[in-house]
């Protein structure tokens, strides 16, 4: 199995969502990939897609 990295700034989607989310890696400092940019961790959690989230959830509508 192939190692698979998410670098700062990488386009991410959602199956059930109606929009992609750019990636901002802030936890990392130290760690680089495809150039210069900052590889994602485990631990980056919270609010790091911009615009956050996926637009509106295709299970539930409701739901942003």
């Amino acid at each position: 199995m192939a190692n698979e990295f998410l670098v700062n700034g990488a386009l991410c989607t959602c199956k059930l969502g109606t929009t992609p989310g750019k990636l901002t890696v802030i936890d990392n400092q130290f760690f680089k990939a495809n150039g210069d940019k900052l590889v994602a961790t485990t631990q980056t959690l919270g609010t790091v897609f911009d615009p956050p989230g996926f637009g509106v959830c295709k299970m539930n509508p409701s739901t942003p």
